[in-house]
């Protein structure tokens, strides 16, 4: 998908389920974090390849994107 089809994904849910405040998913390689007015969409990136994560702490509702460091040996 692409990021506005995600958006578009995310949207459909939150009219389908109206309890739903949080979408996390693998649309995308990179990292993103979309605040609408219906839902927020959360992408936590591609920890393998890109080496980008999210951390999701709730209820407090605090997200933390990172990044994994390379070792000295490259991996």
């Amino acid at each position: 998908m692409s990021e506005y089809q995600g958006i578009q994904f995310a949207r459909k849910l939150s009219k389908q389920f109206h309890r739903v405040d949080f979408v996390l998913c693998g649309l995308i390689n990179e990292p993103l974090y979309e605040e609408g007015e219906e839902i927020t969409i959360i992408n936590p990136g591609n920890a393998r390849n890109n080496r980008h994560f999210v951390t999701i702490c709730l209820p407090r509702r605090e997200i933390t994107f990172g990044t994994v460091r390379l070792g000295n040996d490259g991996c």
